[in-house]
């Protein structure tokens, strides 16, 4: 059985002046793979610098992959415990 592993598209933006005030967003849709998702960081990249090229921001974009079912499970049995279940 073939494991399908979801990527998160994070879009990251600064200014030059201010790099450790970073703006985190999410893109809502979830990728069923790292190339695909990688491709879609690829596009918006490109749009941001084209379209905000005058303000001085920095971009940038991340691919994440989702954890596991297992992993989840177990974030929360550390997490919560007892009161999970």
């Amino acid at each position: 059985m073939v494991e399908l592993i979801p990527f998160l598209l994070l879009l990251l933006e600064w200014h030059p002046d201010r790099p450790h005030d970073i703006t985190v967003t999410r893109v809502e849709q979830v990728f069923p793979d790292e190339e695909s998702c990688e491709l879609e960081g690829l596009h918006r990249y490109s749009e941001a610098m084209l379209f905000n090229e005058e303000d001085g921001k920095e971009f940038d974009y991340t691919c994440q992959p989702l954890p596991s079912q297992a992993e989840i499970e177990e974030m929360i049995e550390r997490t919560f415990g007892e009161q999970a279940g």
